[in-house]
């Protein structure tokens, strides 16, 4: 036994990883400077924040009456609706199983009213006007 746990790194390796270093490029002084940005600079490059993506994932247009899963995903209701009364019960995104109906997201909806009446986003079409009760899906019990 040479002393060493099996845990231990060997010396060689450390030897190989020196040399391998030694062999990495130098920075040039050009990305020298890039690293050298002051605070301002730094700012006046930040690009713009983009918006939050207002698409829900089903069907691919602009949220109409968001409503959020308890796994926090958002759908329009009518798209997660028609998933969860066909059948399958699990979240389209996460496959975490939905125990009980999707809880409305007013903040998002108000937000996508303004965003919309601003003329930033496009107004989901088609769609339904009330809210879907969900007495015909069949939640688990917990």
């Amino acid at each position: 036994m040479d002393g060493t746990s099996d845990w231990m790194i060997p010396r060689s390796w450390h030897s190989d990883a020196s040399k391998i270093e030694g062999n990495l490029p130098k920075p040039s002084s050009a990305s020298k400077k890039k690293n050298t940005a002051t605070a301002d600079d730094n700012l006046q490059a930040a690009p713009e924040p983009e918006p939050p993506n207002l698409r829900c994932p089903i069907c691919l247009n602009t949220f109409r009456r968001p409503v959020a899963t308890l796994c926090m995903h958002i759908f329009c209701d009518e798209c997660i609706y028609d998933v969860l009364r066909h059948g399958s019960l699990s979240c389209p995104l996460c496959r975490a199983t939905i125990t009980e109906p999707p809880e409305p997201d007013t903040i998002l909806d108000r937000y996508l009213e303004q965003m919309i009446a601003d003329g930033a986003v496009a107004a989901p079409s088609g769609g339904r006007s009330s809210p879907y009760t969900w007495r015909d899906v069949s939640f688990p019990q917990q």
